[in-house]
């Protein structure tokens, strides 16, 4: 048999089943002061207080949740974690199949065949390796059936599978029954009772508590000076957007798509929004508010609300077969990342704490002394989680022959994460290499390593003739402080035109912090050791409007790197910056055209600073050079090979 939920009742079980668990009922029974549980002939029907009879149902095999649920008794890993994500799954499915597309992660490996779909039921957790798989359908009421669950040795092909429409009328009868009946059991509605549910959850805002049930008419002459200025913007370039919670910035991002699109729909022309989110929760949220704020029914034709993941999916194409995606979106995946790595650590501090204890810095000796899920490993998890993508990885420097060797031999910057002592940076490879091998081991990749798969897609040849037709003439990036250096440089090879500067909004919110939300760590909550790579203070934003360290012309060429990659040049969340549109020089004296010199990506860095070199000498000690890198990987490469050449230190400063 089955339970049947509705969108309303589904949410609220799920919630309630984090603090009381996902067991099925027995009898009748009150879940909250909105959930009532009734069981009808073998069928557990949840009633949320605001259905109706007409409300859509999905409907939910009793005997895949009674499978999933037997797993507590048997005491297997994960158990929590497994049921939620098991109704999680069924939520976020219904959800899209409730909307014209059917946009399903990719990690969940989906099939589909007319209305049947088939996807991973559960994610790959501890003691769950087994592929148990649903066969779910989209109804055309607005709701979803999942019919049942398929294990190895069980596999129903979606052709061969004939769903049972006949036991589908007898539970819609048994809904409407039941729906009369349930609601007089509830206790009566208390406003005061929303400040004393038992979580308050701030992440999951509802689309009603943002849009406020206005159409996007009946917004414009209610907003703000500053969020006007966002919703008129420029014809060209980038805005970047900050505000803190509650400002309003997702609705005036989700307002200036609109605009976006209605302006283009009235003038004939193509036109594509892309509104990219860090999680898949965000991006439901944006896609209810879109659908409410629309009043001229368009936003889904010209509008792609997704996580980077899934974005990659629709243009490159899935995994190769045996690879899996870790974590369902960008900070899924990163969390599953820090999980990864800390369980690393936690077996390089037990098998080589000895050789470690008194080489390594004190950072590291915190974290191998603390217990596994204490706040310095975690800290420190964070810490190499960084090290890995923005230094390891992005000097192509995964494990293999001389890789440590090359390792240790790197400069450190500033930048870097602070591993000051040789025994730190070997305790970092080592964290690494296990890391490694258990994403191997588990055939998973990090969403860092997809993007930087993707970057490459990106530039290349196959792209390049699909970027005209399949390419964004808008791009809005959500939380672009949640994005990190490797998903930040996709953004400008994503626009429909190379040959014009990207049209970005990128909108962050200068008090949250990264760190704090991947971890649940507050920096304060350290000590004052290494803090500085968690958090800041809030600085004030002093802007000098005029240049006079270059000529007029070198101050053109500088605005037009600014405006050809403004998601990269980032001077970080406490300062607001944009370039001076004016330089020092006079008109009479504004310097000669810079000179464009074009090199393969072996040869770009040496070159650079052989020209660099001579343009020095051609000086005579009466100017400097500067020699500027676009990622911080540049910058460790441009100084190692500076640092090559013979009396060199004496003529640049770093």
């Amino acid at each position: 048999m089955f339970a049947i939920f509705t969108d309303k009742s589904l949410r609220e079980f799920i919630e309630a089943g984090r603090v009381n668990g996902f067991k099925p009922p027995q009898a009748d029974s009150l879940i909250s002061d909105d959930l009532a549980a009734t069981i009808v002939d073998g069928t557990i029907v949840f009633t949320h207080r605001e259905d109706t009879e007409e409300t859509p149902t999905i409907f939910v095999s009793l005997e895949a949740w009674e499978f999933f649920a037997l797993s507590e008794s048997e005491h297997r890993p994960g158990y929590s974690e497994l049921m939620f994500r098991f109704f999680e799954r069924v939520h976020r499915a219904s959800k899209s199949f409730a909307q014209n597309d059917i946009s399903i992660p990719r990690n969940w490996v989906k099939y589909s065949y007319r209305n049947l779909v088939a996807f991973f039921a559960v994610p790959k957790l501890p003691g769950w390796t087994a592929p148990y798989r649903w066969i779910a359908e989209k109804l055309p009421s607005g709701g979803a059936c999942f019919w049942r669950v398929t294990g190895q040795g069980d596999e129903i092909r979606l052709e061969d599978f004939s769903p049972d429409y006949g036991l589908l009328e007898i539970l819609q009868l048994i809904w409407r029954d039941t729906v009369r009946s349930t609601l007089d059991r509830l206790p009566p509605h208390e406003p005061a009772a929303n400040y004393l549910q038992h979580t308050v959850d701030l992440s999951r805002e509802t689309s009603q508590q943002v849009t406020q049930k206005r159409s996007y008419s009946s917004w414009l002459p209610l907003l703000s000076s500053s969020q006007r200025q966002v919703l008129i913007g420029t014809d060209s370039g980038a805005l970047k957007v900050r505000g803190q919670a509650g400002s309003g910035k997702t609705l005036t991002l989700e307002l200036r798509a609109l605009r976006e699109v209605y302006a283009a729909f009235d003038d004939g022309r193509t036109y594509r929004v892309l509104f990219l989110t860090h999680s898949w929760a965000m991006q439901e949220q944006v896609e209810t508010s879109l659908s409410e704020l629309d009043e001229r029914g368009l936003w889904r034709q010209y509008i792609d609300v997704v996580p980077l993941p899934f974005l990659q999916e629709s243009i490159q194409g899935s995994l190769p077969e045996g690879a899996l995606l870790l974590g369902d979106d960008s900070l899924e995946g990163k969390k599953k990342q820090l999980d990864i790595i800390i369980d690393s650590v936690e077996s390089v501090a037990n098998s080589t704490g000895e050789t470690y204890t008194n080489d390594v810095s004190q950072l590291i000796q915190l974290a191998i002394d603390d217990d596994n899920r204490g706040k310095y490993r975690t800290a420190l998890a964070w810490q190499l989680m960084r090290e890995f993508v923005e230094v390891i990885d992005a000097n192509r420097l995964k494990p293999g022959v001389n890789s440590l060797k090359r390792y240790l031999q790197l400069t450190r910057e500033e930048w870097m994460v602070p591993l000051s002592k040789e025994a730190d940076r070997q305790f970092s490879f080592a964290v690494y290499r296990l890391y490694v091998a258990r994403l191997v081991e588990e055939g998973q990749i990090t969403t860092d390593q997809a993007v930087d798969d993707f970057r490459a897609y990106l530039e290349g040849y196959a792209w390049n003739l699909r970027r005209s037709t399949e390419g964004y003439d808008l791009i809005i990036v959500d939380e672009f402080h949640l994005f990190n250096d490797t998903e930040r440089y996709l953004l400008h090879l994503l626009t429909t035109d190379p040959e014009i500067y990207p049209k970005l909004i990128l909108a962050v919110d200068p008090a949250q912090s990264p760190f704090t939300l991947l971890t649940g760590i507050n920096s304060s909550d350290l000590s004052r050791l290494g803090t500085e790579r968690f958090g800041s203070g809030q600085a004030e934003s002093i802007e000098l409007a005029i240049i006079h360290r270059f000529t007029a012309k070198i101050h053109r060429f500088v605005s037009h790197i600014y405006d050809s990659l403004p998601n990269l040049i980032e001077l970080g969340s406490d300062w607001t910056y944009s370039l001076p549109t004016s330089s020092g020089s006079s008109d009479a004296n504004d310097g000669a055209v810079p000179k464009l010199y074009f090199y393969g990506e072996e040869e770009i860095i040496p070159r650079s600073v052989e020209l660099a070199l001579k343009a020095n000498s051609q000086l005579a000690g009466q100017g400097r050079v500067a020699l500027i890198g676009l990622t911080s990987a540049d910058l460790a490469k441009l100084r190692d090979s500076v640092c090559a050449n013979e009396g060199v230190k004496k003529n640049f400063s770093y």
